[in-house]
């Protein structure tokens, strides 16, 4: 990211100077590409910035600094990470949930580094936002209220336009299921679908251990007795 800049700035002057290109009114760009910001000052242009998760993961984000001002993190050893330091209670933290724990904020925040690279690039980029003229998320008001009081108390010009899942049968109209738009890399397997339509409702549990989980063969057992145990039919 560090070399993007003088790029973008490249490729607006470029659009601006091409004769029957209309000119870039405005740019918008992702929340971690906030040199978009720069590149659209230099030409006089508004910038916007696209937050595509929650307020609350916005929040959750910027209130890592209040952390690090507080020198709660950087964590002082690996061993606080087991040690129950993690459930330390942050119900103060602006925009997040009474029940917050030290736990539940971005992981990014485990580390005992203070120049840890992650950290210090999503702190780079979130607190970057002030600069933009708004940011639009993918989220609405009624759901996320504190956050988003939270947010607009920092960056005024908040503009909701969320859930964007909500309009894909806009963008894939009319289109076979199996063909819509994903965020999955594997092909979607509708052979379950048949089955589940064939049972009560409410009576499925459903399973997802995620594709990166590794579990050894005993845990496995024990999850899969688990399921048998309940006596209620799984996907």
């Amino acid at each position: 990211m560090t070399t993007c800049l003088p790029h973008l700035q490249n490729l607006l002057a470029g659009l601006n100077s091409t004769s029957g290109v209309p000119p870039v009114t405005c740019v918008v760009a992702d929340n971690l590409m906030s040199f978009a910001v720069d590149a659209a000052r230099e030409l006089g242009l508004p910038a916007a910035l696209f937050w595509t998760a929650s307020a609350c993961g916005y929040m959750g984000y910027r209130n890592i600094r209040l952390l690090i001002d507080q020198g709660i993190i950087p964590l002082k050893d690996e061993e606080q990470l087991t040690d129950g330091f993690m459930d330390m209670p942050v119900d103060w933290a602006p925009g997040m949930s009474k029940h917050m724990r030290l736990k539940d904020f971005p992981t990014i925040l485990r580390t005992t580094d203070h120049d840890d690279i992650a950290l210090n690039f999503k702190l780079h980029h979130v607190e970057r936002a002030e600069a933009a003229d708004a940011v639009i998320i993918n989220t609405m008001d009624e759901l996320e209220q504190p956050a988003l009081d939270a947010m607009r108390a920092i960056i005024p010009a908040i503009y909701t336009i969320g859930p964007l899942n909500s309009l894909t049968d806009q963008i894939v109209p009319c289109m076979d299921p199996q063909h819509k738009v994903s965020s999955s890399l594997w092909n979607e397997d509708h052979s379950c679908l048949q089955w589940l339509d064939g049972r009560k409702s409410h009576s499925v549990v459903y399973m997802n251990s995620r594709s990166v989980t590794v579990m050894s063969n005993h845990e496995l057992v024990e999850f899969a007795w688990g399921l048998a145990n309940s006596g209620q039919d799984f996907h």
